[in-house]
């Protein structure tokens, strides 16, 4: 005898059912990988993809680039400088489980958000993507040595090789941003060299927020080598006499600055003596967490600042 043909009502019913068990499960999939992705990179988010994505714009700005290029232009920038944070964030945390315990316990393979396979495989990936990203791009000179420090920062187990990754990772991401869409000036690639010097020595605060941590994996700091005291003193000396210096130098120098650098130069040099005096003030690690973000904010800045540094370049040229 044979079975009854499903009524149409019952086969509309099912894929219906279906269709919405799939886009149930594909939401939470997604908010679940957005969740990850905030607590990857969270920290360092404003020191790390921001002055990306500022310094293309300024480039664009400076290029004079045409209103129908600038959306593609705003998507490179802004995929190159999440993967360029992105990458780094995540093989950072991969081989700094036992720092993260104690400094920033809120970390996903810390706080079991996400395993240590699953990192591995998002690391792969996004290594991949950034390697072929700065092919197409032609920004490879650039992003591939930044693979290469992000792959090496497991040897930064002092203040000096520290620094020097940073130093590295300045000049990588600057010029890289600025190539996306134009050759780079030659006066603008000798401030970033020297910005990137003084860069290096100015993260030096993060060393003291990161106290615990370093002395779990055995990391000789100045901090743990010299005493907070003394590495108060030595970490507030760019803040408080290099940058002005500097600054006051650059107003003497620099033939392409516009109207508005004085008042910009100010700011930043008052802002840098407040995070020159928290270091000296700082006690506790949740004083100098705050101090460190002041650092970030003071970066952005800087780099913001390259667009009245150098606004009259090629009126003058």
């Amino acid at each position: 005898m044979s079975q009854p043909l499903p009524s149409p009502c019952t086969n509309h019913f099912s894929v219906s059912a279906f269709t919405n068990s799939t886009m149930s499960i594909l939401k939470e999939s997604i908010k679940q990988e957005l969740l990850i992705t905030f607590y990857l990179i969270k920290n360092n988010f404003v020191a790390g993809f921001l002055p990306g994505v500022i310094f293309t714009l300024i480039a664009g700005i400076h290029n004079n680039v045409s209103v129908d290029d600038w959306p593609p232009l705003i998507a490179k920038t802004t995929l190159n400088s999440f993967l360029y944070l992105y990458m780094f964030d995540i093989y950072q945390q991969i081989i700094g489980v036992e720092e993260d315990k104690k400094n920033k316990p809120d970390r996903p393979l810390v706080s079991g958000l996400l395993t240590m396979r699953g990192a591995y495989i998002r690391c792969i990936i996004s290594m991949v993507i950034y390697f072929f990203l700065g092919i197409i791009l032609n920004i490879y000179l650039y992003t591939i040595p930044w693979l290469g420090i992000t792959i090496g920062y497991k040897l930064a187990l002092n203040s000096f090789y520290k620094m020097l990754f940073i130093y590295v990772g300045t000049i990588v991401m600057l010029f890289g941003s600025w190539i996306i869409v134009a050759p780079i000036p030659q006066d603008i690639s000798r401030w970033i060299y020297v910005f990137a010097v003084l860069n290096s020595f100015m993260s030096f605060l993060q060393d003291f927020r990161d106290l615990q941590g370093d002395k779990v994996i055995g990391r000789r700091t100045i901090p743990i080598v010299y005493g907070i005291k003394r590495a108060k003193y030595v970490a507030s000396i760019p803040w408080l006499i290099i940058h002005p210096v500097m600054e006051v130098y650059q107003f003497h120098t620099n033939r392409f600055y516009d109207g508005n650098f004085i008042y910009i130069s100010i700011f930043l040099m008052l802002f840098g003596f407040y995070i020159g005096w928290s270091i000296l003030a700082g006690q506790t690690r949740d004083h100098f967490k705050v101090s460190y973000r002041l650092l970030t904010y003071w970066y952005v800045g800087i780099v913001f600042s390259v667009h009245s540094r150098f606004r009259n370049l090629h009126s003058l040229n």
